[in-house]
C-alpha cells in the first residue's frame, strides 16, 4: 500500500471538550469484542461436527463468507471447542505460486514442537509426505513426487494417526486464494472423510475460483456442509459494540449506534474498526466513573485500515476497470448504469465486463430493486476507495463526470441536478455547485416539497458567490415559508441587501413580502401579516398592477376573517370576489385558489343569493351559502399546486361554517 493511501484514508477530526470525560487508556476497552456475536446456528454446527469426532464420523465443514464477516473467529472458537490434535493452514495470495502451502503450514503447525508422529503405517507414505515435512527429507532427498491422490491419500493417513485417540481437527482458512494442486487435494479429502476421526474446518471468501467451485460441488453432493455466514443485524452490532466497550448494550451511545449501522453493514471487522477509529480519534470518549460518551461530528474520520482494505481491491483490477469503478464511487453508493455509461463513453459490452470485474473484486453489487443500477457492496466502499486516492484525482474525477453530463443534457432532469451538484463540489468548483443546488431546491419547492427545497438552499446559500447569494436567499425565504418556518424567514428576509448592485427589484420584493404575508396570514400570525402587507404596500407607490393588488386584497380579506379581528372597512368578500375574475384573467391560478378559500370562509350569505361562479358579473352578491360553499373545489386543487393548508383548529371552524343545516 503506497504512502499517499496511507495518509489520505485517515482523517483528524474536530472535537469538542466534554466535561466529565477523556481520551481512554488501553485498558478502557477490548481490542476486540470478547464475545462470539450472532453465530449461534454456526456454532451448533461446529459443536455437532467436534461430538462427531468420537464416533469417527469424519466431516467436513466450509465457513463462506465476505472478508470480515467472522470467519475466522469462528475457527478460532471451533479451535478452543475442539480438545484435540489441531492444524492450521492458511492459503495465501503471495504464496500461490507454492503447491500445497496450506497443507505444508497446517502439518508445520503441529510438528514444530514435538516433531512428527513415528508410527510404522506411515513409512510408506513417507517420500511422498517429505515435500511437505521437512524433517522427513535427510531420509528421502529426492522427495517421491506421486500423484495428487497419493498425496491426499498420505495426509488422511497422517490424520487419522493424530486422531486415533479422541479425534483431530484440520483447520485451512483463506482458501480462495489457495493454488490449484491444494484444491484438487482438498477435493479428495473431502471425499474420503467418511469414517475417519477427523474434522475438516475449512474457510473463504465467495470469490470465483477453483475453491468456490470445490465448494459448491462438495455441498450439491452432500460431502461437505456449507454455513453462509450472513451480516449481523442491529441489535447484534451493538451487542459487539457493547462487548468492545466493556458497558450494557443499552448504554453505548446513540450517535455511535447509526454510524455502526450505517457503515458496518453487520461486518464484525468493520464494526469493530469504526469503533478503534472513533476512540483514536477522540471522538468517542470514556466518560467518568463509567460509561462513554461522544464529542464532535462522528462522520469526520475513517479508519485508514478500511481504506487499505478497499484500495488492495481497486489495486488488483485492471487500470481500465480502475477508473471506471472509481468514476462509479464519486457518482454514490448507488449508481445508474446510464448515468455511468455516459460519463466513461464505454459501450454496452465493455461496460458489462468492466462492471463484471469489479463485482468479482467484491467491491459492487447489481441493486435488486432497480435493473439500471448498482451499488457498492458496503456503505464505506465508495467512500474508502475515494479515500484512498489524492484529492487532485478524485477532483479531477469529479469534473470530467459533472462536465460530461452538464454536456449530455444541460437541462439535467430530476436526481441528475443534485448528483451534478455534488460532483461540482468534489471538483473544488462551489459556485457551480451552489447554482445547481439552488436549481434543485427551486425545482423540490415546486413540486411540493419545502423540506427539501430548505435543505438544498441552504447549502446553496452557504457555497454561493456574492453575486448570486441574494437570489439564493430569496429562494430560502420562500422554502422556509411553504415549510412553516416563519421566524426563520422572516429573520432571513431582513438580511436581503437594500441596495447595491445585488438588490432586488421592486417587483420582486413585493412578490416576497406578498407570499410571505400570505404564509403569515394562514397560520394565523397578525403582526408578521400586517408587517409585511405593509410593506408590499409602500413599495406600490402607484397601487401597484391590478395582480399585485388583488393578491394583497385576498390577503387583507383572510386577516379580516380571523377571530377576534376587528370590522373591515372594505368588503372582504368582494374582494376575493374581484381577485379570483382578476387571477383568472391573468392565469393565476394559486391567487384563484387563494380567493375561492376566501369566498368558502367567508361569513353566510343570504340564503336567496346566486352561487357565484368564475367569470360571472361582479354586481350579483356572491353565495357561499351552506351546503354550496366551493371549499371541496379549493382543497382538490390546493392539494394539486401545493398551496398549504391552515392548521387543523381553523379547518374546524371553516367546515364548521360550510356544513349543510339540518331542519
Amino acid at each position: 500500500m503506497d504512502s499517499d493511501r496511507q495518509t489520505t484514508g485517515h482523517h483528524r477530526p474536530l472535537t469538542q471538550r466534554v466535561e466529565g470525560a477523556t481520551a481512554p487508556t488501553g485498558r478502557d476497552w477490548c481490542r476486540t469484542s470478547p464475545a462470539t456475536v450472532g453465530r449461534e446456528v454456526e456454532l451448533d454446527l461446529i459443536e455437532s461436527a467436534l461430538a462427531g469426532l468420537r464416533r469417527r464420523e469424519g466431516r467436513t465443514v466450509f465457513l463462506l463468507g465476505e472478508a470480515g464477516i467472522g470467519k475466522s473467529r469462528l475457527a478460532d472458537e471451533c479451535a478452543r471447542r475442539a480438545g484435540v490434535p489441531v492444524l492450521r493452514g492458511r492459503g495465501s495470495r503471495s504464496r500461490a505460486g507454492i503447491p500445497f502451502h496450506p497443507f505444508a503450514e497446517a502439518l508445520a503447525s503441529r510438528f514444530r514442537v514435538g516433531g512428527p508422529p513415528q508410527e510404522k503405517e506411515l513409512a510408506p507414505y513417507r517420500p511422498v509426505l517429505a515435500r511437505l515435512i521437512p524433517e522427513w527429507r535427510r531420509w528421502y532427498p529426492a522427495a517421491v513426487p506421486g500423484s495428487l491422490v497419493d498425496l491426499g491419500e498420505a495426509l488422511l493417513r497422517v490424520l487419522a494417526v493424530l486422531g486415533q485417540d479422541d479425534g483431530c481437527l484440520l483447520v485451512l482458512e483463506d482458501l480462495h486464494d489457495a493454488d490449484s494442486e491444494t484444491v484438487a487435494v482438498l477435493e479428495y479429502l473431502i471425499d474420503n472423510l467418511a469414517g475417519l476421526p477427523v474434522m475438516l474446518l475449512a474457510t473463504m471468501r465467495p470469490d470465483p475460483g477453483s475453491a468456490l467451485d470445490l465448494l459448491r460441488a462438495a455441498d450439491r453432493r452432500r460431502a461437505a456442509t456449507v454455513a453462509d455466514l450472513q451480516p449481523l443485524t442491529e441489535p447484534q452490532v451493538v451487542a459487539i459494540a457493547a462487548g468492545y466497550l466493556g458497558i450494557p448494550a443499552d448504554e453505548v451511545p446513540e450517535p455511535v449506534v447509526a454510524r455502526l449501522t450505517e457503515y458496518g453493514n453487520g461486518n464484525p471487522y468493520l464494526v469493530e474498526e469504526l469503533l478503534a477509529d472513533l476512540i483514536g480519534s477522540g471522538l468517542l470518549l470514556r466518560r467518568h466513573p463509567a460509561g462513554w460518551c461522544t464529542s464532535g461530528d462522528l462522520s469526520t474520520t475513517f479508519p485508514a485500515t478500511i481504506v487499505q482494505f478497499s484500495g488492495q481491491r481497486l489495486d488488483q483490477l485492471d487500470p481500465r476497470v480502475r477508473e471506471d469503478v472509481l468514476i462509479a464511487a464519486s457518482l454514490g453508493t448507488r449508481f445508474s448504469l446510464t448515468v455511468l455509461q455516459t460519463v466513461t463513453g464505454h459501450d454496452a459490452p465493455t461496460l458489462f465486463a468492466h462492471l463484471g470485474s469489479a463485482a468479482a473484486a467484491g467491491l459492487i453489487v447489481p441493486d435488486p430493486a432497480s435493473p439500471d443500477h448498482y451499488t457498492f457492496r458496503h456503505g464505506f466502499t465508495a467512500q474508502a476507495l475515494l479515500a484512498g486516492i489524492s484529492p487532485a484525482e478524485h477532483a479531477a474525477l469529479a469534473r470530467h463526470a459533472a462536465t460530461t453530463l452538464q454536456q449530455a443534457d444541460p437541462a439535467l432532469p430530476g436526481s441528475l441536478c443534485q448528483l451534478v451538484a455534488e460532483l461540482r463540489m468534489a471538483a473544488a468548483d462551489p459556485t457551480g455547485a451552489a447554482l445547481l443546488y439552488a436549481e434543485a431546491g427551486n425545482r423540490a419547492l415546486a413540486d411540493g416539497l419545502p423540506g427539501t427545497a430548505v435543505q438544498l438552499l441552504e447549502r446553496a446559500q452557504g457555497l454561493a458567490a456574492a453575486a448570486d447569494r441574494t437570489a439564493v436567499t430569496e429562494s430560502l425565504v420562500l422554502a422556509l415559508a411553504e415549510a412553516r418556518r416563519l421566524d426563520h424567514a422572516f429573520a432571513l428576509a431582513e438580511t436581503l441587501p437594500m441596495a447595491g448592485a445585488t438588490m432586488l427589484s421592486t417587483e420582486r420584493r413585493v412578490a416576497l413580502h406578498t407570499r410571505l404575508a400570505w404564509a403569515a396570514v394562514v397560520d394565523e400570525h397578525r403582526t408578521h401579516t400586517v408587517t409585511q402587507v405593509a410593506a408590499a404596500r409602500a413599495l406600490l407607490h402607484d397601487g401597484g398592477t391590478p395582480e399585485q393588488a388583488a393578491a394583497l386584497m385576498v390577503i387583507e380579506g383572510q386577516l379580516a376573517l380571523l377571530p377576534g379581528q376587528e370590522q373591515p372597512s372594505f368588503d372582504p368578500i368582494r374582494s376575493a370576489r374581484e381577485a379570483a375574475e382578476t387571477a383568472e384573467r391573468a392565469g393565476l391560478p394559486v391567487l384563484a385558489c387563494q380567493a375561492w378559500q376566501l369566498l368558502a370562509t367567508g361569513p353566510p350569505r343570504p340564503p336567496n343569493s346566486r352561487p357565484w361562479r368564475p367569470g360571472t358579473p361582479s354586481t350579483p352578491t356572491p353565495s357561499t351559502s351552506r351546503g354550496s360553499s366551493p371549499l371541496g373545489l379549493w382543497l382538490v386543487v390546493a392539494s394539486h399546486i401545493k398551496i398549504p393548508i391552515w392548521d387543523t383548529a381553523r379547518t374546524r371552524r371553516v367546515t364548521a361554517q360550510t356544513r349543510p343545516t339540518t331542519r
